[in-house]
């Protein structure tokens, strides 16, 4: 028996949003001079984790941010700075609602903390493209670690087998293979249509 697809998951930044922690790498060295490995290592480091899996205060990650790469920012400053550059993809936006309008169960998977989710979605209601979803704050892990892909999966009543997850970063997908979803590598909204074309899921 052939089983088709009917239920989407989407990871956000990258792919449903711009890569937001590009561009704040980028103008980390641009603006401060502070070195991109430095300031991917805090902001991708341990702090970074914990902060997104929602094990510190908020406040204590946006302070501890400015002390380690020594920038002359308030933390609310630096916090509004990351934050803002993440902009909806309207390409992939316009895709997803495609897929709704097909009837295609559509979830998300992030790596997320609570307050860049309050600012993401206040400025852009981005929340009402998705049936529902999990963030790493909801189940106190990261990707790659499969407790999320498992969240997920609860989230929806058809089976792995029917399930398709698209994420930018190649590390995440292994954990959804595992499990039994099919998945996509997103290089951007252009290809991510034509490989929904492929698959049959879109015209």
């Amino acid at each position: 028996m052939v089983l088709l697809i009917k239920t989407i998951i989407f990871d956000l930044g990258g792919v449903y949003f711009t890569d937001g922690m590009k561009e704040v790498t980028n103008r980390m060295h641009k603006e401060y001079g502070i070195p991109k490995e430095k300031a991917h290592d805090v902001l991708e480091g341990p702090l970074a984790s914990n902060y997104r899996m929602g094990k510190i205060d908020p406040h204590l990650f946006w302070k501890e941010c400015v002390a380690l790469l020594g920038i002359p920012l308030k933390p609310d400053e630096f916090r509004d700075l990351w934050v803002s550059s993440y902009v909806p993809i309207p390409k992939t936006v316009a895709i997803i609602d495609e897929l709704n309008k097909k009837k295609y169960e559509v979830l998300f998977l992030s790596d997320n903390a609570p307050d860049r989710i309050e600012y993401l979605e206040k400025k852009y209601f981005f929340l009402s493209h998705f049936r529902d979803g999990i963030f790493s704050y909801d189940v106190k892990a990261r990707k790659p670690d499969e407790k999320m892909y498992r969240a997920v999966l609860g989230k929806t009543k058809n089976s792995p087998l029917e399930c398709l997850y698209i994420d930018d970063k190649e590390k995440c997908l292994p954990p959804a293979i595992k499990l039994g979803m099919k998945t996509l590598l997103f290089v951007n909204a252009e290809s991510l249509k034509d490989d929904l074309k492929t698959k049959g899921i879109l015209l």
